[in-house]
């Protein structure tokens, strides 16, 4: 009997047993670009807040981007950030494709675009075309690879998304050819111990070695003084022909023999990705930029990954070995493994959870409502993953430009799922400034503008999705507006460019730069790429030779303003 247990596990390990997975077509898409694929990201690859939701393709500014399947052009959007200029291609299998960051698209549906751009005076725009507006074959072009939006060099983010839910797919479950024969590599592991009413201890981040095969520490067996034992492991997929760190796809924890914890890249949906603060190892994330895979279920976690399985957490008992295995795999099937003898020592009486003071506790499942005159904030119920014991400070900041106590609220390392409402009580504050008054976060990276409302009772409240410290400042400060390529004389230039910059940072619930142009009064399109803060005009053979008048404004979030005005000669 003991020999069957174990052939099951090392089945179950080595994926031999049939997967439970729904089946996917297998040779409906093909490859959005005529190359070999080559990827810079992968699914479910880990980024700040958010699970990466497609295939990163790489290639070259203006290759050609090709339908991967039969359907039609269901959506159409240019925007200055995310996904920059991006196509929807709904397909008759019940999927849509996406295809992201295009330098620019076919030409029957640039011509579209611009038209409408032209028709609501806007460079951002989301389309809705008819059914029958831009059918597409498999193959066929629909535009070029580019960097537009959130993008840091040239390649193509490919989604799968299932057509009803909008819930994206791992594309690679489809068919494509990808060149992988190497197995993913794993680079350190994190090992927290707690105690027996699961309060941490400690952590731990070791190294691993890989030794006849396997990953192992270089130190073995593990000594553990708590009585309950956690691990992250820091692995990333590595592909032929690239050098990138890309994500893997599935990872299983057994503890002698028993699977205890596991995960699949196979789908998610886009209101849980924000839970990936909850899967990793948040601290290190914001701290160290690494990016480890928590192989333990914090208590509020509701993302859809995980396999059928324990908590992850492991328990201890004096004397006695654990064994653990960690197997990760991409989505080829190559696999690395991870072997851990743990054992623990009997744990003293004077081992103690390393606790610091605190104001507040504030359990994860629970709504609490703080109000201190001063500061009020509304915390919803699952807005944390685990109990937060909340440290609060408030303290006169004798820095200039700043109208109130600052608040704060425990620390930006801790996670926040979503929003909450946050008021501060300001100083006094002329009355024909109240306008120009907002909620911000400050800290080593910067100030970052929260915006506000001002309440009856005198307070200023917004909503804000992280902690740390707040405070109330003013902004009178126009947008600046730089010349890139202008001149009086523009007749040797195809374009004209700006780039475009404001003194305090705006949230993401806030909107962009806003900006308008004008050449002799009538409104001109200007591409906007918000990265670079850089708009900007290519000049069309309807405009007349001779003298021009260029009128630019540019307003932020405040209200404040900025006017450019310059005659030109085109």
């Amino acid at each position: 009997m003991r020999w069957i247990i174990g052939l099951l596990f090392f089945l179950f390990l080595y994926g031999f047993i049939p997967s439970a997975d729904p089946a996917y077509p297998l040779d409906f898409f093909q490859a959005p670009v005529n190359q070999p694929l080559r990827l810079s990201g992968t699914f479910g690859e880990l980024r700040p807040n958010h699970f990466h939701s497609g295939i990163d393709i790489k290639g070259g500014i203006g290759a050609p981007i090709q339908a991967a399947g039969d359907g039609f052009v269901a959506r159409i959007r240019v925007a200055p950030d995310g996904y920059g200029n991006h196509l929807y291609i709904d397909h008759p299998n019940g999927y849509t494709s996406v295809y992201a960051h295009l330098l620019e698209f076919s030409s029957e549906i640039e011509a579209y675009v611009r038209e409408m751009q032209f028709q609501q005076e806007t460079f951002e725009i989301e389309l809705f075309p008819r059914k029958d507006q831009f059918p597409v074959r498999r193959g066929q072009f629909v535009g070029k690879m580019g960097s537009t939006g959130h993008s840091f060099g040239p390649h193509l983010h490919f989604e799968i998304r299932k057509t009803a839910t909008d819930r994206p797919v791992n594309p690679l479950l489809f068919g494509l050819n990808v060149p992988d024969q190497i197995p993913p590599r794993l680079h350190e592991i994190k090992i927290y111990e707690f105690d027996q009413q699961g309060r941490p201890l400690k952590s731990t981040i070791l190294p691993l070695i890989l030794k006849n095969g396997r990953y192992r520490l270089a130190a073995d067996p593990f000594i553990a003084s708590g009585n309950r034992l956690g691990i992250a492991v820091k692995a990333y997929d590595h592909m032929d022909g690239v050098s990138n760190w890309n994500g893997i796809y599935q990872l299983n924890l057994f503890n002698d023999g028993e699977l205890w914890y596991g995960f699949k890249m196979e789908s998610f949906g886009f209101e849980e990705t924000r839970y990936i603060n909850a899967h990793l190892d948040y601290q290190e994330q914001r701290n160290r930029g690494s990016y480890f895979h928590r192989c333990f279920a914090l208590p509020g976690n509701q993302l859809s990954i995980y396999l059928p399985s324990r908590s992850g957490l492991i328990p201890l008992l004096p004397g006695k070995t654990n064994n653990l295995l960690v197997g990760v795999k991409d989505a080829a099937g190559n696999e690395s493994n991870l072997e851990i003898d743990v054992r623990q020592e009997a744990p003293s009486p004077a081992i103690q959870a390393p606790w610091t003071p605190y104001q507040f506790f504030l359990p994860f499942d629970q709504p609490h409502v703080i109000d201190n005159h001063g500061m009020y904030v509304n915390f919803p119920a699952h807005i944390f993953y685990e109990d937060l014991y909340m440290q609060y400070s408030m303290r006169k900041d004798p820095l200039p430009g700043i109208y109130s106590l600052t608040h704060t609220l425990h620390n930006e390392s801790f996670p926040v799922h979503r929003e909450y409402a946050l008021g501060i009580r300001p100083d006094p504050i002329p009355v024909q400034l109240r306008g120009k008054a907002f909620i911000a976060h400050r800290s080593k990276g910067g100030t970052v503008n929260f915006g506000g409302q001002w309440q009856d009772d005198g307070m200023l409240l917004t909503t804000v999705n992280t902690l740390g410290a707040f405070v109330v400042m003013l902004d009178t400060v126009p947008p600046r507006i730089e010349i890139d390529r202008f001149a009086t004389d523009m007749r040797r230039y195809a374009s004209m460019s700006f780039r475009i910059r404001d003194n305090i940072s705006a949230s993401g619930n806030l909107p962009n730069l806003k900006y308008r142009a004008a050449i002799d009064g009538e409104w001109i399109l200007m591409s906007y790429d918000e990265k670079n803060r850089r708009i900007a005009h290519t000049f069309s053979g309807d405009l007349a030779s001779g003298s021009h008048t260029l009128v630019l404004e540019v307003s932020d979030v405040m209200g404040n303003k900025s006017v450019f005005k310059r005659n030109f000669i085109r």
